[in-house]
């Protein structure tokens, strides 16, 4: 019997059979082929082979030394013998190589380990575990081994733990948990991802994260794990599709710079903001003469649209390109003209806390939620340049002082 389900149109298709049997030994042969061939060369060749070479091969396994890279060399070779001691007409080496290169194909392995190397199965699993370049794969590896050999579950967890705190150049393991724990969200949303991706970017000093920048990852969520980044200075999580923030957020207590700006935040705690804006956010507007507590507001904007606001002093025919504010002569915000694209609602409720606010222009919005009450003294709302089924509530249409431009 077949041990597999061939339809090499479309890999989902493909089931592995979980039973005994010639092709499934060779299944599971192919794959630590495919993971060992490269080093099995390195270290046949170790005699000729300058130190710079050995550097090369340690940071690519950073987790294994010479020792142990040998010992799974030696130990693939042994089951290269034994596997290829018998022989099959079904079997169809290029097939296996070009699905090997699917994550899916190669998750399939995993069920077919036990029996049909019972005695050296968990080996098989460890040098997976250390090799295996796709973090999907590696996910079900995770979920295999708790079910199977629980006891070990922390164990391979460490590994891949490890490798990602090699590459990086972390020292904590409760940061390298913060990454994994990103990989986990973010696969959920993408086919496939390697264990160290680069459309997440991270600045280490000294074996803590400083910096993380992790835009465009269709984050719907962040992990409790984001606040073991005691060290952290910049977070840019800019263009997902956060909706909240986790109660750990509060425990970074050294950021400095944060984007929040383009997700879909509603309405948030915002505690911990006001703090990092405090800190860093407001001086320069104070030296431009605006006061503390709009200061604040304009810290906050600039989080959420990851764009300070300039304050002008002068008329111009067109700001459209611009955005800014005016002040008073006490400090108080008396015009904004500002796009709010990807923080609507936030960016529209602090605006509104502006209480001599006397002209908006306002871009990049859909509606004006009725909860939110605009200042008595706003004398100007613009509109312009947004769709014209903007929703508009009917106690501002009902504003006798209020010119709303659209």
């Amino acid at each position: 019997m077949m041990p597999l389900v061939m339809d090499s149109n479309n890999i989902r298709n493909i089931t592995i059979r979980n039973e005994s049997s010639y092709l499934n030994k060779r299944l599971v042969l192919e794959y630590l082929t495919n993971i060992l061939e490269g080093i099995s060369k390195v270290i046949n060749e170790k005699r000729q082979i300058r130190f710079s070479r050995w550097h090369d091969l340690f940071n690519r396994h950073p987790t294994l030394d010479i020792i142990e890279l040998t010992e799974y060399v030696r130990f693939w070779e042994k089951i290269k013998r034994d596997c290829t001691a018998f022989s099959s007409k079904e079997y169809n080496s290029q097939w296996f190589k070009k699905n090997l290169r699917e994550p899916l194909f190669r998750s399939q392995i995993l069920a077919v380990i036990p029996k049909n190397y019972p005695k050296k199965a968990y080996d098989i699993l460890k040098i997976m575990a250390h090799f295996e370049g796709s973090f999907k794969v590696l996910l079900s590896l995770l979920k295999f081994v708790k079910n199977s050999y629980s006891h070990d579950y922390d164990k391979f967890m460490e590994i891949i733990l490890n490798r990602i705190s090699n590459y990086y150049g972390i020292g904590t393991k409760k940061e390298s948990l913060f990454i994994f724990d990103i990989h986990v969200l973010i696969s959920k949303k993408m086919k496939d991802i390697g264990l160290c991706i680069d459309i997440i970017r991270i600045k280490v000093k000294e074996g803590h994260i400083i910096a993380f920048e992790a835009p465009w990852c269709e984050l719907e969520k962040l992990p409790d794990s984001i606040g073991m980044l005691s060290h952290l200075e910049h977070l840019d999580l800019s263009d997902n599709k956060l909706t909240s923030l986790p109660k750990t957020f509060k425990f970074l207590s050294k950021l400095k710079t944060l984007n929040l700006s383009c997700n879909n935040f509603s309405d948030i705690n915002l505690d911990y903001i006001t703090r990092i804006v405090k800190k860093h956010y407001i001086e320069k507007y104070i030296k431009q003469g605006v006061i503390i507590s709009e200061a604040i507001v304009l810290g906050i904007l600039e989080i959420f649209r990851y764009q300070a606001l300039e304050k002008i002093d002068w008329e111009l025919d067109s700001l459209e390109w611009l955005n800014y504010f005016k002040i008073n002569e006490l400090g108080y915000i008396t015009r904004i003209y500002i796009n709010v694209y990807g923080s609507e609602n936030i960016s529209i409720k602090q605006i509104c806390s502006l209480k001599y606010l006397e002209e908006l222009y306002i871009r990049s919005i859909d509606k004006i939620p009725d909860y939110i009450e605009m200042p008595n003294s706003l004398k100007i709302l613009d509109l312009r340049g947004n769709p014209d089924t903007i929703k508009i509530p009917e106690s501002l249409k009902k504003r006798k002082n209020l010119k709303i431009i659209s």
